[in-house]
């Protein structure tokens, strides 16, 4: 018991600055958006808006129950965000942080995030990545499922190791589909390991894409325009 109360003191600063570092947004009509956390025996599994699961009661925004026991592992908190909260059915954007330690005994601590009723026309770019990870090692997956299956790992699109960075990839479904990030956190038996980080999908509007690659140019002019100087002077 001692443990998990020397867990929960680390671990409630960093469930603060997600939350506030969550950024407003408007709320609306919202289909599955839901997170699983399982360790390969005990599974436990969040919907938006779920009485006294969600503490977050905006919708399209949902946050855990604190310091909650998974087998080895206290979960001190996932925090993830969806449609309507960032983005819309269109445009997807999923995105979760989490943080999770384990005393004196590891495994494997899987975190699930899933949505549906994503309707995407023509052929789309985007991009599967995790971020900000720290301690044991950490992976994420992105996946689309064409039957709209909340947590269906039917098509891979990304998948990016224990590292941080980005995957991209392309996808041109065909009517509603479903979008799931897997996140697994693996420990070995040290007296104390901490992991956390946040995973993303993105899907954005070919605008934002536009306008990314009139940053870029703009970026190469400036560098262009920086260099001729330097070899003028």
């Amino acid at each position: 018991m001692g443990s998990r109360k020397y867990l929960g003191k680390m671990f409630m600063g960093a469930m603060a600055l997600a939350v506030a570092g969550s950024v407003m947004l408007s709320s609306g009509a919202q289909a599955a958006f839901m997170i699983e956390i399982s360790d390969g025996i005990t599974t436990k599994t969040y919907t938006d808006n779920q009485l006294l699961a969600d503490l977050d009661p905006r919708t399209g925004a949902l946050l855990t129950n604190p310091l909650l026991g998974v087998g080895n592992f206290t979960l001190a908190m996932a925090f993830g965000v969806s449609k309507p909260f960032v983005g819309d059915p269109s445009h997807p954007v999923m995105d979760m942080a989490f943080s999770a330690g384990s005393f004196g005994a590891g495994g494997t601590l899987t975190i699930k995030m899933t949505d549906t009723d994503f309707l995407i026309s023509g052929l789309s770019r985007g991009s599967c990545g995790i971020g900000g990870v720290s301690g044991g090692s950490v992976s994420t997956s992105c996946y689309y499922d064409s039957g709209n299956v909340a947590f269906a790992e039917t098509v891979l699109l990304g998948e990016v190791g224990s590292v941080v960075g980005e995957e991209g990839f392309e996808l041109a479904p065909n009517g509603l589909i479903s979008l799931t990030t897997v996140v697994r956190i693996t420990h070995g038996n040290e007296q104390l390991v901490l992991s956390s980080g946040n995973t993303k999908i993105v899907v954005p509007e070919p605008q934002a894409l536009a306008l990314f690659g009139i940053g870029l140019l703009g970026l190469g002019f400036l560098a262009r325009r920086r260099a001729a100087r330097h070899l003028d002077g």
